[in-house]
Parts: C-alpha cells; structure tokens; sequence
C-alpha cells in the first residue's frame, strides 16, 4: 500500500494494488485485520507498506480522513468485492500500455503572493523561467513581476498582493508560474500529451503547445489583462450548485445582463454579470434552496460585458 501526500483539508489517498481482484479483495482483508491490533494511527504518516507493485493489474484507491472511515471503505470493499461489483471505488483492471499525460492550466483567483517561492529559491530551471518571464514583461508592466510575485520583492507582503491581485498583474503572474511549472516537470521529463485551460491558462497552454512563442504570449497576456482592468467595475460572479438547464430560464429576463460564464459540473455553474442582477438571480437561487457562493471579483469575466474591449484586443 502506498500513500500520496494531501492537505490537512483532504482526506489521505490510500492505493493498493493486486495481481487480481481477488489478490485485491485478500490484501484489503488482510488490512482490515491488522488495523483490528492497532489502536491508532496517524494515515499522513502511514509508510509505504507492500501491495502496489508496477506489474499488478488491479488498482485500487480509498480516500479516507480518518482509522475509522479507512476501516468502513476497506469492510465495503471486502463486501462488494465478493459479487464483482467495484464502482464506489478508483479501481482499474489492466492498466494501459502506455500512459497518457494532461497538464491543464488554472484561471485567475488561484494567485497569492509568494506562490512558487520556494521553487523559485531552490530550483535553477524554475527560476530562470520566471526570470525569462519577467524580462519580456518589462515592456508591459508598470510594475516588475517579481515585485508583486515575491513579497520580499515588494515594499511589504500587503502592498505585493495589492497589486497582484490587480487583474492587470494578475494575469501575467499567474502565466508565469504556470509556466515555469511546466518547464520544471520537463526537465524532469514529464512531456505532456494534451494541455488545456481555462481562461489565462488556456493561454500557457496554447503557448505549451507551440501555437505562439513566450514573446507573444506574454504580449497577449499583458494587453488582455490591462483592457479587462479598464472596463467599468461593478461586475460579480457566483459559483452555482445547479445544472445550465436549472439556471438558463432564470437568467433570460436579463439578456445580456448576465450569463453562464462556465459549467464545471453538470451540477455546478458559474454565472457572471452585473452585480445587482447577479444579486438578485441568487436571491431568487437562495429561495429555491439552490446554494449560491459569491466570488471575490471587480468585473464580470466570461460574460457579454467584456465585449467593449475585444476591438482594441483584437
């Protein structure tokens, strides 16, 4: 059994693996068993324990918080092991010959000041990307990237995130850290497959793919996030747990006041306009039991009131 590293937010993920099902459904009773002679133990520091070797053809995963909740999986697994049935688990039988690689690039809201610091710190082809990055930018920015990316770079953590979160410094932080990431798991030889994003990471990604140079991506970069700055404020979003075919009827009375701005899920979408009409599409949302979750935003992205800048973008 081998155990990947998680947050203190995240249950721990638990993997076996067996020459079979039923070596599978064996090594889970054999656990259930140990795990009988032991009062406690702490699963973030549970070492790797044999039962997940390259050659087996049946894996398996159990996401599990606690000795309790690991004892419970392990018991169900043992029971719907024995008619076949497998599906409330991560399991795969015969894996494929070759494994296929996704890198898929994160949006804006996941920026912070300080993030990659320590890649930055201690890792050459990490820091050199970034510093490739920065140089390009200067053309663009009022303010250097490591300015506003590195809190010792800035005149206090405060003011660094000040601007990072600026929508016209956030952009191109986060492209440069996307994509010194992705030099790094290169030069690991970690070659992706397929890359994808959304929103500013579709555009490490385009430029991961070859469809433009850093150069380019960087000036895109840069001029999409100073026209989207310039648009008048007063836009929201808000995470919807709800289908597109729920929200759709609700939003038509407003036109182009407000839209879709993603589906995440088929039961979780991002509606995007203006503030007061996405305020009260989620009082009407609230009234229906639908949980709604505001964003921390100053425009409404994804939206038809981004249009105004697409000429000069353009």
């Amino acid at each position: 059994m081998n155990l990947s590293t998680s947050s203190d937010l995240l249950p721990n993920l638990l993997t076996f693996s067996g020459q079979d099902a039923q070596a599978l459904q064996g090594l889970a009773k054999n656990y259930l068993l140990f795990l009988e002679k032991i009062d406690s133990i702490d699963l973030s520091r549970w070492p790797s324990l044999p039962g997940l070797r390259g050659e087996d053809s049946c894996r398996l995963a159990i996401a599990a918080a606690s000795m309790a909740d690991l004892r419970d999986q392990l018991t169900l697994f043992s029971t719907q092991g024995e008619s076949g049935d497998f599906r409330d688990f991560i399991y795969r039988e015969s894996p494929p010959a070759k494994l296929k690689i996704a890198f898929l690039f994160t949006g804006q809201g996941s920026q912070y000041v300080d993030m990659g610091r320590e890649l930055f710190e201690t890792h050459p082809v990490f820091r050199d990307a970034i510093n490739r990055c920065a140089e390009i930018l200067e053309a663009y920015l009022d303010y250097p990237l490591l300015s506003f990316l590195c809190s010792s770079e800035a005149t206090s953590p405060e003011d660094g995130a000040a601007i990072l979160n600026q929508t016209q410094y956030t952009q191109p932080a986060l492209f440069a850290i996307e994509y010194a990431l992705t030099k790094l798991w290169q030069s690991w030889g970690i070659e992706p497959e397929i890359v994808m994003g959304h929103s500013i990471g579709e555009f490490v990604a385009a430029c991961v793919a070859g469809v433009f140079s850093l150069e380019d991506a960087l000036k895109l970069v840069a001029n999409r996030g100073k026209l989207m700055q310039a648009l008048p404020q007063g836009g929201a979003m808000a995470v919807v747990m709800a289908s597109a075919e729920e929200i759709k009827p609700l939003l038509a009375p407003y036109g182009s006041d407000i839209a879709i701005a993603a589906i995440n899920t088929p039961q979780n979408v991002l509606i995007s306009g203006k503030k007061e009409v996405v305020n009260e599409v989620g009082k009407t949302l609230a009234g229906k039991e639908i949980k709604v979750t505001p964003l921390s935003v100053s425009h409404a992205f994804h939206s038809p009131l981004m249009e105004p800048m697409l000429t000069e973008f353009l």
